[in-house]
């Protein structure tokens, strides 16, 4: 089974989120650089590579890494606010509980039953982690 590898990037210079960049490293500094289109390459001097985890949510949007969603369709955890992450421990990626029940722990992304609506990511709504 293949799945799709792509990336985003959190430009924490310019607070903004980059979709459909290249992504380079410098052969001189050895430093990532980012490209868009045909564009000189610029240094990330504060950026955060997000991955693709593979899951679309409700609306048909892509799931990034350091997304936040809502869960739906459990009435267990309907509602519930968690982060998507990758869990180097467990190779594989996981949601935090941000609230409900759970709040604080972590399980496995693999529920294909499951429905999820992004409603923000960490670098441009931390308010919501936060709040939770």
């Amino acid at each position: 089974m293949s799945r799709e590898i792509k990336f985003r990037v959190w430009d924490g210079t310019r607070n903004e989120m980059r979709q459909g960049v290249n992504i380079l490293i410098c052969s001189h500094t050895g430093r990532p650089q980012w490209q868009h289109g045909y564009n000189e390459p610029e240094p990330m001097h504060d950026a955060k590579l997000l991955q693709f985890t593979g899951l679309k949510d409700a609306n048909g949007v892509e799931i990034y890494e350091g997304d936040i969603v809502r869960l739906g369709d459990n009435p267990i955890h309907e509602g519930t606010l968690v982060e998507c992450q990758f869990s180097q421990s467990r190779a594989q990626w996981i949601y935090s509980f941000l609230t409900g029940q759970h709040k604080g722990k972590a399980t496995d992304m693999v529920d294909t039953w499951r429905s999820y609506t992004i409603v923000g990511n960490i670098f441009e709504n931390p308010e919501l982690a936060e709040a939770a």
